[in-house]
């Protein structure tokens, strides 16, 4: 018989990361326990949708973690993917990727290289 934890919440379609975010001095390191590999690939087909404007249903992406989203943001003329990060301290966390051909081909190429390394099992 398996062991039974039922405190041990993980498989191995769970991903422990790190986000670093920087700002001139200061640098901040956000620990993520709560995402699954599944949320990756919706994150990256969310990205994909994001690019086509006929093709897009939902502009923000909520993944299991609650403290954290994507949202498609616009800032004047320029559309931005935005990572937002609620931290339990109270803390707001924002990262902002222009939505351009080159910065979401490398972040695809980013998240593909995590699918390979991570696959779902």
């Amino acid at each position: 018989m398996l062991p039974f934890n039922p405190d041990n919440y993980f498989d191995n379609n769970w991903l422990k990361g790190e986000i670093e975010i920087s700002s001139g001095d200061s640098k901040n390191i956000i620990t993520l326990e709560f995402m699954q590999v599944e949320e990756l690939i919706r994150l990256l087909d969310w990205v994909e949708k994001m690019t086509d404007k006929e093709k897009r249903d939902e502009t923000t992406l909520l993944l299991i973690d609650p403290l954290m989203k994507f949202r498609l943001w616009k800032r004047g003329q320029k559309e931005h993917l935005r990572f937002i990060y609620h931290s339990e301290d109270k803390s707001i966390y924002k990262w902002d990727l222009i939505l351009n051909k080159e910065n979401v081909l490398e972040f695809k190429t980013k998240i593909q290289e995590l699918l390979t390394q991570f696959p779902i099992r």
